[in-house]
């Protein structure tokens, strides 16, 4: 099975500049592994976890003023959670959360 990727952009806000930074997670399969690339102009980092360090994914409501954010979360088996972003569409949010715990199920197959 080839590895899929996903990708989410997010923004951060410091002082004068906004700065863009693009995140893929690549899930594989064949080497049970997730790598998380960051990249940005002053962003260049690469992380790896194994996948069996994650216990759960979950999609949690955030309530802003104006509407709700979804954010899909990696629940690892320590206790920590891993952000895979937040954005106002609930479905896709779901979606995006579905293909990972379908995927994360496979490795046990």
């Amino acid at each position: 099975m080839l590895p899929f990727v996903l990708a989410v952009v997010g923004g951060t806000y410091f002082a004068l500049r906004y700065e863009f930074i693009l995140e893929n997670y690549i899930f594989d399969i064949n080497t049970s592994t997730l790598t998380i690339k960051k990249r940005g102009i002053w962003v260049n980092e690469v992380a790896e976890i194994s996948i069996g360090e994650i216990s759960k994914v979950e999609l949690k409501t955030i309530p802003t003023e104006n509407d709700n954010l979804y954010e899909v979360r990696l629940l690892m088996n320590e206790g920590d959670h891993l952000s895979l972003g937040k954005i106002a569409n609930q479905k896709e949010q779901q979606k995006m959360a579905d293909l990972i715990c379908g995927y994360i199920e496979k490795r046990s197959h």
